[in-house]
């Protein structure tokens, strides 16, 4: 059956509407011999800010990793698609660098110089004697993009839409005074440039840098619409696509692997380090320095970890009852214990009813049948039950309740030793190590702890097993 051909009217009309296929076309006029490596993450882009257009959102945060056109569809392009759907908005786009202004601003105006956009919206015009380097105001609407800086001259002038693209310099946002003065400018300023702050739209987009970055400080006060986009899938989303699709990404999956294989991801992790990589890439920064464990004390293994006759493992598990997004975590991993090292080779995280707790226990247990030695569980009130029902369900197992000894940061503090010289070992890939790693060196600032307790009750308690010896052996 043949595509019928859309006349130049209706594809017009159809770009007026989809802001998707309106990047599409701008990237053809801004790139016209380079090929766009598209990818779901640009179809949650468009979703999300066609609903900041239409009002549906408000304030919103946008974290993806650099590179992957960003600021080319946030400060760039949309800006255009807004004034030409309605020339009388006002837009101010701000970032670190004047260089960067002066770029996003002249790549606005290049598009909407060209004879397809002025057919597309014959009432945006640029008025030539108000078209500056960083700003310019439109004919008879009086719209107006305007660019600056953080820090930079923007008193006196008022927008509808406050575009914040990368407020800091990489560089710069391990100093904790420059770090404080951009959240500062930005409650102090910033925010006070929407000409009506009830219907006026603010979006943040950039990579994470710091726990205490922009995005860190206004997630953590709540109120906001956040796209989060890790280079690596942390957990299943399934987001908005637009126009009625949805993009689901599982644990583990790149976010563009036409641009960035996991194979080329794993290399730039390599080479950046995972302290970056996982700021930069993962949106997911971490404390740097003063924490407990540091980064450069847990020691790597190739996955997957092979068993051998004299191997034990150990499960480890911090619990909590409750399904909802509010609920703490229950947390089971599975330790491998050989000559005074110990390998984590599983984790397994969720919110699970009393029944489903069980289950899940169970389930893991059984998933390592050899050399399984014990399961450990925090002797707190209803974990009694918790023990007996695995233990009829299991007929085998060996389960141990572990009095909680002094506070969960006194218990990681004991554990230090452990991680020092080097005993504790994680695998170089797995579809939960970025969120294991995140909270054991982000601990006691981390936003949760559970996997922290898990791990911490393990080596507490292997602490006090000198002699341990294998007491199953299943092969």
């Amino acid at each position: 059956m043949a595509v019928p051909a859309f006349t130049r009217a209706e594809y017009d009309a159809a770009l007026r509407t989809d802001l998707m296929g309106y990047f599409v076309w701008a990237w053809s006029q801004l790139h016209p011999s380079q090929k766009l490596i598209s990818g779901w993450h640009l179809h949650a882009l468009s979703a999300a800010l066609t609903k900041c257009a239409t009002g549906e959102i408000k304030r919103l945060i946008i974290n993806l990793p650099p590179r992957n056109l960003k600021s080319e569809f946030a400060s760039v392009v949309f800006p255009t698609w807004l004034l030409g759907r309605d020339p009388s908005r006002k837009i101010i786009n701000i970032t670190y660098s004047e260089a960067l202004t002066k770029d996003f601003s002249r790549g606005s105006k290049a598009l909407m110089e060209t004879a397809d956009y002025k057919r597309m919206f014959p009432t945006t015009r640029i008025n030539p004697r108000a078209n500056a380097d960083t700003d310019f105001t439109l004919m008879k609407h009086r719209g107006k993009r305007f660019g600056t800086t953080v820090f930079g001259p923007i008193t006196g002038f008022g927008g509808d839409f406050l575009i914040i693209d990368d407020p800091i310099k990489p560089e710069d946002a391990r100093s904790d005074t420059v770090r404080t003065r951009v959240n500062e400018w930005f409650e102090s300023t910033a925010l006070s440039r929407l000409d009506r702050k009830e219907t006026g739209c603010i979006i943040v987009i950039m990579q994470r840098l710091h726990v205490d970055d922009l995005s860190g400080r206004l997630l953590e006060a709540g109120g906001w619409t956040h796209l989060n986009l890790p280079a690596l899938a942390t957990e299943r989303q399934v987001l908005d696509a637009g126009l009625g699709l949805t993009w689901t990404r599982e644990i583990g999956d790149p976010l563009n692997s036409r641009f960035e294989s996991r194979e080329t991801l794993a290399a730039i992790r390599e080479s950046m380090g995972e302290d970056f990589f996982q700021s930069q890439y993962q949106q997911s920064p971490v404390m740097p320095g003063g924490n407990i464990v540091k980064l450069e004390w847990l020691q790597r293994y190739r996955a997957p970890f092979k068993a051998t006759m004299n191997d034990e493992v150990v499960f480890s598990w911090d619990t909590a009852f409750g399904t909802g997004d509010n609920n703490d975590w229950s947390v089971g991993t599975v330790w491998v214990v050989r000559d005074g090292n110990y390998y984590l080779g599983d984790v397994v995280r969720g919110r699970f009813s009393g029944g489903d707790l069980v289950t899940a226990m169970v389930d893991l247990w059984n998933r390592y049948p050899t050399n399984r030695r014990v399961i450990l569980l925090e002797k707190v009130n209803g974990m009694e039950l918790v023990a007996e029902q695995v233990r009829q369900a299991c007929p085998d197992v060996d389960l141990e309740l572990v009095p909680p000894v002094q506070n969960k940061v006194s218990r990681l503090w004991a554990s230090t030793p452990i991680f020092q010289r080097g005993a504790v070992h994680l695998p170089d890939h797995a579809p939960w190590l970025d969120e294991y790693v995140k909270e054991l060196i982000s601990f006691p600032r981390a936003k949760h702890d559970d996997q922290v307790d898990a791990t911490s009750q393990f080596l507490g308690w292997i602490t006090t097993k000198p002699d341990l010896t294998v007491v199953q052996r299943s092969w």
